[in-house]
């Protein structure tokens, strides 16, 4: 019987989820298989990989009819298959890793289990809309983008590994994937009117050359923008090479030398050209890259290679069959193919063999297909994946999130460096961390993973949260203390009710937080919990401020306070305390009329603030220089700065920052300093008028 024939018996009466017959699906993988130029033993395993895991036949009875070879891969591609479908509740990754764990062992055998394999994912994902829940499509989907793609890539499948990221882009993130194809389609319409004259300029170059070559016009596909636009923060428009051209060659002197006719007929960005001929790519991949701008305007990308690169380019390993199959003598056959395979994925199997716990083995597998990513060490070896452009911060938190909201500097391959420090593959970087350190606002703009993102802004909200919850129990006792009474003497159950009953709200928290921000005025509050026994006068203990950041309270911008001059607070609603000078006419009949929060500075060597200033200066060589040494040996950090050159016409240049100081005294001797250098007319705090 029949391979095609048998199949179709074993699958007979077999549906699938659109109703369809269950044989279409093997005769696709099948097709697949026979596209690739694979032998006859993989097509018939493509038509009878579902057979033993389906059906009511044994590995035995396929090798009985259709040999050893063939009931091997089946037999491959069936443990995978039973592992992925078996799924108890808490157990996903344990069984991921199981599956990837027998995939990589049944591929160290025959290398054509993983091919069946990728052609079934691949089958698998063009019908994926078929299967009828979301939460199923968008996991299978996240499984071939995490781990099937990049297979793929590994072993030169850029065919296979552009086609299965293009489909699981599109079920995992469809509104994205619609607007992106929808601006891409756009982009080729416009770019089709130069394409034709710039294929001309290069068609005529390399016949002037004598050398012949394909050319065959290409374009980025959706999921390559869309990563190029995530990593490199970019919006569509600034994605600029968008189009391309592959040029086939016959040699590989022909495509130095097709390289040479490109650069001359335009003008080459130097940074973006590559020989991965000389060098070929981990996956065995070979091309000359070039990016170059056309006369129009338009960034133009360019590949150049034989013919052969391009074939092994495609399909990858499955190019070898073509190549040395036909001559097992020469090239060593089906043993070269495995040896190849094998090669590419060393230090897979390595891990496979090595029955370390599922997790690990997850993250070592993934380390090992994402080769642009950056893997930092931990003193004891632990190999940590990070995004490129990766800090000593993000790695902290990938460690633990402890260690990254304490992270204070590092020991990087030895070197003390800040936290905000760039790592590269290979780094050995110890986390060194000090109680007083906090995450903040700054940090933001150190690190470059999502989980660091996500785990700082939530520490600076919680954070918040709390500062507000303490200002708002300050406030609250210092109004108390002005009716004559105090936490203490205050009943609970009578705060209590009147947080849910007058105030409603759920929690003394929620209530504290609302004080803080002027929501709820406190003396109303402390004369309505004091009732009868509520009376006027008494000093109360000012509310210590430190720093710029304190949650809640903001320096008045009429007056800029700066310790240690004597402040007092005024509640703005939904703003919170706003910190005035005593003196300070805008708050002067609040003052008078006792309207007006304690306030106090808190000494503190860390406590920072922020002022404006602003020079006014004489155009004189060296001049910017000699002022900003100045800060540097006072200490002084700058913020910000701004200038504005001198012309002919204003001799006068002018510099406006924003600095961060301890105190009043400290910026008075910056301004005193900085008046004195020759060339400064004035320098003076910017306030408003």
């Amino acid at each position: 019987m029949e391979v095609a024939e048998f199949a179709a018996q074993a699958h007979a009466g077999q549906q699938r989820h659109n109703g369809a017959p269950y044989i279409t699906h093997p005769v696709a993988v099948a097709c697949i298989a026979a596209g690739w130029h694979l032998d006859e033993e993989s097509v018939a395993a493509g038509l009878l990989h579902d057979v033993v895991e389906d059906c009511p036949y044994s590995v035995a009875d396929l090798e009985e009819r259709f040999g050893p070879k063939v009931a091997a891969i089946v037999d491959g591609v069936s443990k995978i298959e039973r592992l992925e479908q078996f799924e108890p509740p808490g157990s996903r990754e344990r069984r991921q890793a199981e599956s990837f764990r027998k995939l990589l062992l049944a591929v160290a055998k025959d290398w054509r289990v993983l091919l069946i394999k990728l052609a079934d994912r691949l089958h698998n994902m063009r019908t994926l809309a078929n299967v009828p829940r979301r939460s199923k499509r968008e996991r299978i989907a996240d499984e071939t983008l995490d781990i099937y793609a990049p297979l793929a890539e590994r072993l030169g499948f850029q065919q296979v590994r552009d086609e299965l990221q293009m489909l699981s882009f599109e079920h995992r993130h469809p509104l994205r994937f619609a607007a992106l194809s929808s601006a891409l389609e756009r982009s080729a319409e416009r770019q089709r009117v130069a394409l034709p004259k710039i294929r001309r300029q290069l068609t005529a170059g390399l016949e002037k050359a004598g050398i012949k070559a394909t050319l065959q016009s290409r374009s980025k596909n959706v999921y390559s923008v869309y990563r190029k636009m995530v990593d490199k923060d970019l919006s569509f428009r600034e994605v600029d090479d968008l189009i391309g051209f592959r040029l086939v060659t016959e040699s590989r002197l022909d495509c130095y030398t097709a390289l040479g006719v490109v650069h001359e007929k335009f003008r080459p960005v130097p940074e973006k050209v590559k020989d991965y001929i000389a060098q070929p790519k981990v996956n065995g991949y070979q091309s000359l890259h070039t990016t170059v701008l056309a006369p129009n305007g338009n960034i133009i990308e360019l590949q150049i290679r034989t013919k052969e690169m391009d074939q092994l380019a495609e399909v990858g390993v499955a190019a070898h069959w073509e190549y040395k199959s036909s001559n097992a003598a020469a090239h060593g056959g089906e043993a070269a193919i495995q040896h190849d395979t094998n090669k590419q994925l060393d230090n897979l199997f390595s891990m496979s063999k090595l029955g370390i716990e599922p997790g690990e083995f997850l993250r070592n597998l993934r380390l090992d297909l994402y080769p642009d990513d950056i893997f930092a060490l931990t003193p004891r070896g632990e190999v940590i994946q990070l995004n490129r452009g990766a800090t000593v911060l993000d790695l902290a938190y990938a460690v633990h999130t402890d260690l990254g909201t304490k992270a204070d500097h590092a020991l990087v391959n030895g070197t003390r460096m800040p936290i905000s420090t760039k790592l590269n593959s290979g780094d050995i970087v110890e986390v060194r961390t000090a109680a007083h350190v906090a995450p903040k606002p700054q940090w933001l703009g150190y690190v470059a993973t999502p989980k660091a993102r996500t785990q700082i802004r939530h520490q600076l909200k919680e954070a918040w949260n709390a500062e507000l919850v303490q200002l708002g129990a300050r406030l609250l006792a210092q109004a108390l203390q002005r009716c004559g009474g105090d936490f203490a003497t205050l009943d609970p159950n009578r705060y209590l009710n009147y947080v849910r009953h007058n105030a409603g709200l759920d929690s003394k928290e929620q209530l504290q937080t609302q004080l803080a921000l002027g929501i709820y005025q406190a003396d109303v509050v402390a004369r309505d919990l004091m009732g009868a026994k509520a009376r006027t006068g008494g000093r109360a203990e000012g509310i210590k401020v430190r720093g710029d950041r304190h949650a809640g309270m903001v320096r008045a911008s009429c007056c800029e306070p700066l310790p240690p001059e004597p402040v007092v607070g005024v509640m703005k609603r939904a703003e919170g305390v706003q910190i005035h000078r005593r003196g300070c006419p805008a708050v002067a009949k609040r003052l008078e009329a006792g309207d007006c929060v304690e306030l106090e500075w808190e000494a503190g060597e860390d406590a920072l603030y922020q002022a404006a200033l602003r020079l006014e200066c004489t155009n004189r060589k060296g001049l910017i220089a000699n002022v900003l040494g100045q800060f540097g040996s006072q200490q002084v950090n700058i913020v910000t700065l701004s200038l504005a050159s001198a012309e002919q016409d204003n001799p006068v240049a002018r510099i406006e920052l924003v600095v961060e100081v301890a105190d009043g005294p400290q910026l008075e001797r910056l301004l005193r300093t900085l008046n004195r250098i020759a060339g400064v007319t004035a320098a003076r705090e910017k306030l408003p008028v």
